[in-house]
């Protein structure tokens, strides 16, 4: 059994030869040539089009809206032929980094980790400003503290879910080395452990809380951390320098899904055939109660959020390795608002 004390936050960026499978049939995109972009909101053929490849870090509600676009075709009206996958087990933020993939749906924090360690990697948009994740605990566990000493699932060190049980720890008076940490690598691993009874704790987001509540009854949400802090939840993030030098691509993507999201909002069943068909097993019943947790924290303008930025760092400050640099950063190191901007003003 792992403990907090004995582990090393790493954010992997290198070769994407690992990944295998998991990206069988994405091609890494091309952008068009100069003048060739069509304009945001122009339907193009089909000769037109841009090849992009787009990763979904988990198969959560918040952060499917590239798949949604995809299914419903915003990004071909948009001059974009996109392929759009769903990357586990930590593996996306790899891909970003070796091109494997153009852009990430994904939440916070590894985007800001893996700048703080030096990789140029920024939000683009941030359509969902308050992560709608729960920590949720096994029959018989009621508040935080009764978590001390029992083994609580991560995915894996630095990810999302390290990162906020660090930070809801230390809220509670607690820190991670009161706690057994396992890391389990994926969504799916950690339920088959809460359900199993070998981990006692998991922090997790819709439809996978209704199904693990609905799986292990008496199971509670100890922390609802969309009611406690402003936390990019879902957005769009890019490589520095590929947002640089494709930046008619980038709008086009941008385009694409501003006019999904509003979609999303707009179309509840479409919104819910999405995340039924991303996530095998949840119910329709789950898949309503998906889209309103959802909905209730959709950012309409999908600008990056200053204030869920610091929200971040100070949580990273739980981490040794990050409590320096994160305490020096601003905010405005890790967004671009500028292609946003551009689109709003037509």
């Amino acid at each position: 059994m792992q403990t907090h004390g004995k582990r090393t936050a790493r954010i992997v960026l290198g070769a994407t030869a690992s990944l295998g499978l998991a990206l069988a049939g994405i091609t890494a995109a091309a952008g068009l040539p100069a003048g060739a972009a069509a304009r945001p909101g122009r339907s193009v053929s089909s000769a037109q089009l841009t090849t992009v490849s787009i990763g979904i870090a988990a198969p959560e509600g918040n952060l499917l809206l590239p798949l949604y676009a995809e299914q419903n075709g915003f990004f071909k009206k948009h001059g974009i032929d996109a392929k759009v996958v769903i990357l586990t087990g930590g593996t996306i933020l790899q891909a970003l980094a070796g091109g494997a993939i153009q852009f990430a749906s994904m939440g916070a924090p590894e985007p800001e980790e893996a700048v703080l360690n030096g990789t140029r990697m920024e939000w683009l948009a941030s359509w969902d400003n308050r992560t709608p994740v729960q920590l949720i605990g096994a029959p018989g566990i009621t508040s935080i503290k009764q978590l001390a000493g029992k083994p609580v699932g991560i995915t894996a060190a630095g990810s999302t879910t390290d990162v906020l049980l660090g930070f809801a720890l230390k809220e509670a008076g607690m820190s991670l080395s009161d706690v057994h940490i396992e890391p389990l690598g994926s969504q799916g691993s950690l339920n088959g452990a809460f359900v199993a009874g070998t981990i006692d704790a998991q922090i997790l987001g819709p439809p996978d809380t209704e199904l693990m509540l609905r799986a292990k009854p008496g199971s509670s949400v100890l922390v609802n951390f969309a009611s406690k802090y402003a936390y990019p939840g879902g957005g769009a993030v890019a490589m520095s320098a590929y947002a640089r030098s494709h930046k008619a691509v980038v709008l086009q993507v941008l385009a694409a899904l501003s006019a999904a999201l509003q979609s999303w909002r707009h179309n509840p069943s479409a919104a819910e055939f999405t995340i039924v068909g991303a996530s095998p097993g949840t119910t329709a019943v789950e898949a309503k109660e998906t889209y309103r947790t959802d909905i209730a924290s959709i950012n309409p303008s999908m600008l990056p959020s200053p204030a869920a930025e610091r929200d971040v760092l100070r949580s990273l400050e739980v981490f040794p390795q990050f409590l320096a640099a994160a305490r020096k950063a601003r905010p405005a190191e890790f967004f671009d608002l500028a292609p946003l901007e551009q689109l709003n003003r037509g």
